[in-house]
């Protein structure tokens, strides 16, 4: 099994714990991620992410294809995405899907700023409370920021 450097720890884990997965096929462990075509340029950068380091030895390409039918608008729609297969995988896919202290497992392997921010970015939201004064002028709080963890 490969021992990665901080830095590659984050970038896998940050992503899993967004929008990518990971998952097993036979002896070997596949990390999928997708975007719309508007989060493009934010898949783009992320697959740069992981070819900049040993994780990738060869460049990973984004591909496309058609969603299945969305029932309620009757549209397919395009996704981006890539994924890259790697026996080497087994100590991410083994430390994020085990039902023991997983979340604590996952957040002590978060190090930077910048896996927090992946994150954020696949899974955060900022969000604006509209209130209404007594006189019925409407007045908006701070923005707060959430975090969709489930």
């Amino acid at each position: 099994m490969k021992i990665y450097k901080k830095n590659e720890y984050d970038i896998i884990y940050s992503i899993i714990l967004g929008d990518g997965s990971i998952y097993k096929s036979d002896n070997s462990y596949t990390i999928f991620v997708g975007h719309g075509a508007s989060q493009k340029d934010y898949l783009k950068w992320k697959c740069d992410l992981i070819n900049s380091t040993p994780i990738s030895s060869n460049a990973l390409k984004i591909n496309s294809k058609l969603t299945s039918l969305n029932k309620q608008t009757g549209k397919q729609y395009l996704q981006y995405y890539f994924k890259k297969t790697n026996k080497d995988f087994k100590q991410f896919f083994d430390c994020y899907y085990s039902q023991e202290n997983r979340i604590n497992n996952i957040l002590n392997n978060l190090h930077s700023d910048r896996a927090l921010s992946i994150w954020f970015m696949d899974d955060g939201a900022t969000v604006k409370r509209r209130r209404k004064h007594v006189d019925g002028s409407i007045w908006y709080d701070r923005p707060t920021l959430n975090l969709c963890t489930h």
